[in-house]
């Protein structure tokens, strides 16, 4: 069983142990000053994982392997309920969804990752929803979040991730957001790619007659390669 301790500050959400709190305070995981600290989280297993903090729950488990060494490692859907957070004040109901990831080591798991950014709210998919809040999935190594809201527009928003050692953190690799006019058709779909610096922004439109989708131009930009890590995530 590995003990962790969520630490909660007016901006964000982090978490550190004993072991490595010196270690993510150095790269910019901290927050200063004063911060309210909840009570030890609980992972018995992979199935079952216990908040001892009020107003902190999960809402799913996700099983696979980040860290390519055939051991799954862990992903949790974490939700907070502002009304019995300790501290209601800093507690933002439009970020009340957090993403949470730990590497497996033997029996127990090190957390290296923690963003209540990068989901929506539950009440925050629309129509679309169609009672989907989002997928969150680990594929061929890579930690995806895929995201759709809207009603006559739409926006489906993907965010691809792999874990950097160096960082040791997932580090954000691709970007992909869709805009669509459900009504006219006619949609934008940017493409980014982080380390190598070029988005690809495409326009087009649904094809009526060919039941298709067709694109009607393609720009290329290049701009400088980024590294952003999933706890920086703002949108």
């Amino acid at each position: 069983m590995n003990r962790l301790i969520l630490i909660f500050s007016a901006a964000s959400c982090i978490f550190v142990t004993s072991a490595c709190a010196a270690r993510l305070c150095e790269r910019g995981a901290c927050v200063s000053g004063s911060s309210p600290c909840w009570d030890d989280v609980r992972v018995v297993n992979r199935d079952e994982v216990n908040f001892g903090s009020a107003g902190c729950s999960v809402e799913r488990v996700v099983s696979g392997d980040l860290s390519n060494d055939g051991i799954p490692d862990l992903v949790l859907i974490v939700r907070r309920d502002c009304a019995l957070a300790p501290d209601q004040v800093a507690c933002d109901e439009e970020k009340d969804r957090g993403v949470w990831v730990a590497l497996s080591e033997g029996n127990k798991f090190k957390p290296i990752a923690l963003s209540f950014s990068v989901l929506r709210c539950a009440s925050c998919y629309g129509a679309m929803a169609a009672g989907s809040s989002g997928e969150v999935k680990i594929e061929k190594g890579q930690l995806v979040i895929d995201q759709l809201w809207g009603s006559r527009e739409t926006v489906n928003l993907v965010h691809r991730f792999h874990l950097d050692d160096a960082a040791e953190s997932m580090l954000l690799i691709s970007k992909e957001k869709k805009v669509e006019d459900r009504l006219s058709g006619r949609y934008t779909l940017e493409v980014s790619d982080l380390a190598s610096g070029e988005t690809s922004i495409v326009s087009g439109h649904f094809d009526q007659k060919r039941r298709r989708y067709v694109e009607d131009s393609v720009k290329l930009e290049r701009h400088a390669s980024d590294r952003v890590l999933l706890q920086e995530i703002e949108d």
